[in-house]
């Protein structure tokens, strides 16, 4: 079953941006991961009061990365205050109130959706 990008976006109630953004992330570097973690870490040890928010102002672009790449580590290395994530648009979705579960359904709704894309292999 093919299935446009546009209305993945429209079923998902995300930005078409968002799709083409996750399907560009699907691409990790390890030689990038390794690079920002080390930089997390150094920039750690030179601010060791400084809080995750300090983190993603100062060091924007590996802040991202990390959140993108890399969130499980850099959830693990660098806790954030917020536990749980903005509900769903959608009043018949009923997701247990727990970080961890919500980005496992949205990630694999996201994934099946961009399975579905047609235009997919052609962007890859």
């Amino acid at each position: 079953m093919n299935i446009s990008r546009k209305k993945i976006a429209s079923e998902l109630d995300v930005s078409l941006r968002t799709i083409y953004k996750l399907i560009d992330l699907q691409i990790t570097s390890p030689e990038l991961t390794e690079k920002y973690r080390a930089e997390l870490l150094e920039w750690r040890e030179k601010f060791p009061n400084a809080n995750r928010k300090q983190f993603q102002t100062e060091l924007k672009k590996t802040f991202t990365y990390l959140y993108n790449h890399d969130r499980e580590w850099l959830d693990a290395n660098f806790r954030s205050k917020r536990d749980t994530l903005h509900t769903p648009k959608n009043p018949n979705i009923t997701l247990k109130n727990n970080t961890e579960n919500r980005i496992e359904y949205y990630r694999s709704l996201l994934l099946d959706a961009i399975k579905e894309c047609p235009d997919v292999l052609e962007h890859s």
